[in-house]
């Protein structure tokens, strides 16, 4: 097996909130959230995993080379839940870094920048869904499994000039990624 030319030498979370919404308070409450008995039918099993059917997420990254290594950056990925209570269980805004080092032979500008904006966030993203599910696996409204995501493929991240080397403080994005809402038959 051959090592991917992007490697991941660190992260760390840099803001995590992570609430129920009105809708995580109501599964809460029937459930005896708040830790007494409810009167009524004892039930079988859990809460019903929370969905993440029409969730809306804001992203936004934010990019910084090293100032003598120009195979080293760190990447920052924003992820913020801006959907109303009703239709999702909680209230997320995560963000989180990491260190990256891409090899030194690897690719020309075009193949970097490739690297940089669409592997790198889907690697710390990869990391925020396990953090996001392992939160939520014990809680009253249920594990919250955040679907996966691509991020687009931009190949402006690295200047033309790359004898001089790559910006100092690197570009941002935005991105807005919707989930289609599966049909219930």
């Amino acid at each position: 097996m051959k090592r991917t030319p992007l490697q991941l030498e660190a992260s760390w979370l840099d803001a995590i909130t992570l609430c129920p919404s009105e809708t995580a308070s109501e599964v809460s409450s029937e459930t005896g959230g708040d830790g007494e008995a409810k009167d009524g039918p004892v039930e079988d099993g859990a809460p019903d995993a929370a969905s993440p059917d029409d969730l809306e997420l804001d992203f936004d990254m934010s990019i910084s080379f090293h100032a003598e290594d120009p195979d080293l950056f760190r990447l920052s990925l924003r992820v913020d839940s801006k959907d109303e209570p009703s239709r999702c269980p909680y209230h997320l805004f995560v963000v989180m870094t990491g260190q990256f080092r891409i090899a030194e032979d690897y690719g020309d500008p075009i193949q970097r920048s490739r690297l940089i904006s669409n592997t790198a966030p889907s690697m710390l993203f990869g990391a925020i869904r396990e953090q996001v599910l392992t939160l939520t696996g014990r809680s009253a409204a249920g594990p919250w499994m955040l679907p996966a995501v691509m991020f687009p493929i931009r190949e402006d991240i690295l200047r033309s000039d790359v004898a001089d080397g790559p910006t100092q403080k690197g570009s941002s994005a935005s991105q807005k990624v919707k989930t289609k809402k599966k049909e219930k038959k």
